[in-house]
């Protein structure tokens, strides 16, 4: 995958936008700020793509970036606060919860795919 950014300013991008999270009482506003845990993870794929795995196609960055964060992500974070509305529903929270399950398992579950395709084997101790 070739990328024209520094690879120290790839760092600073990913090591900041992971920074997310930090679980605690202090930064609960900030994660609901940021849209919580599934940008998150999205964020990190993207970023663990961009560091660590270089022979990835660009097209499943962008994947990432355009479906993952642009598309999904909106849909999160819109959904997000309005759960917020339902404190007292209990079968609202739960189903918003495991509908970010879901996107974070899939989520997860590519960026697996990737690391198992395009991922440096021999540091596994596999040849490829």
């Amino acid at each position: 995958m070739e990328n024209s950014m520094p690879r120290a300013f790839q760092w600073v991008i990913s090591s900041s936008a992971s920074s997310v999270l930090t679980i605690g009482e202090q930064n609960k506003k900030i994660n609901m700020w940021r849209g919580g845990v599934y940008p998150a993870v999205v964020f990190l794929a993207m970023g663990h793509l961009t560091l660590f795995l270089p022979e990835a196609p660009f097209a499943a960055w962008e994947a990432l970036y355009n479906v993952g964060y642009k598309g999904i992500g909106f849909v999160v974070a819109f959904t997000s606060s309005a759960s917020l509305g339902f404190v007292d529903q209990p079968w609202v929270l739960i189903t918003w919860a495991c509908l970010q399950s879901a996107l974070i398992a899939a989520v997860l579950a590519f960026w697996v795919c990737l690391v198992r395709t395009y991922g440096n084997h021999v540091a596994i101790g596999e040849k490829k």
